[in-house]
């Protein structure tokens, strides 16, 4: 697609950012001049490379439905042009909460990054974008978790460049150091049990209850035959 169709169709009204789409797109076809079948996605890519400088809201899944192929080519080709433009691999809780659909968390997990920076010795004044990556992929993690949020934690890790050991030594010590922030987990729903289910415990009386007899069985008709049995014995043993 071509670029400014592409801007168009998005709703993109700054201008810097369009610059600097089209200047990605020009060098990158000087760097690298053929891409094979990723080619398509080339504009897309460039796009979404800019974004990310200017902040703006650009997730991955909108990116992907763009750019014409598969999820897997178009992260190769997205690091493969990041690399070769030199586009720094910002990582900012605004990032991740647009690159994981979760906008709605930002303002929750700020407070709660100031707070871990204040408690580590940092200056919780200065931006959030300052912290260490793996400190604001982690917060962003715990507080995701916190808002039911699906996350893929192997993603942010391998975003982050952290080792298992480390990333949850921090989400760990975030939850400790900041459970004021955080606020307590809230118990998952209980299911309601249904009156299907009440049924079926009825008719399975637990050990100890007493057992009503049947309506439909004929109680007198029972007695009868304990006492033929009694007579049956009597004889047999005379």
């Amino acid at each position: 697609m071509d670029l400014s169709v592409l801007v168009d169709e998005l709703g993109i009204s700054n201008d810097a950012l369009s610059s600097k789409a089209a200047e990605y797109v020009r060098v990158s076809k000087m760097r690298v001049r053929n891409l094979g079948d990723a080619e398509i996605c080339r504009n897309v890519v460039c796009l979404h490379l800019a974004s990310t400088l200017y902040d703006y809201p650009f997730p991955d899944t909108l990116a992907v439905r763009y750019s014409g192929v598969s999820d897997k080519v178009y992260r190769r080709t997205y690091e493969l042009l990041r690399g070769q433009l030199n586009v720094p691999n910002t990582l900012t809780l605004n990032s991740l909460a647009v690159k994981f659909g979760c906008v709605s968390i930002i303002e929750f997990a700020d407070s709660v990054l100031r707070a871990f920076r204040a408690h580590s010795g940092e200056d919780a004044a200065e931006p959030s974008s300052e912290s260490s990556p793996i400190d604001t992929a982690a917060t962003f993690y715990v507080c995701a978790k916190r808002r039911k949020a699906k996350i893929d934690m192997k993603q942010l890790m391998k975003i982050c460049n952290a080792s298992t050991r480390e990333w949850k030594e921090t989400c760990q010590e975030i939850e400790e150091v900041c459970a004021n922030e955080l606020g307590p987990l809230r118990p998952p729903r209980r299911k309601p049990v249904s009156s299907d289910t009440r049924g079926e415990d009825s008719e399975n009386p637990q050990d100890g209850e007493n057992v009503l007899p049947d309506n439909n069985v004929n109680v007198g008709a029972v007695s009868l035959l304990h006492r033929e049995a009694d007579v049956t014995r009597r004889c047999v043993s005379r």
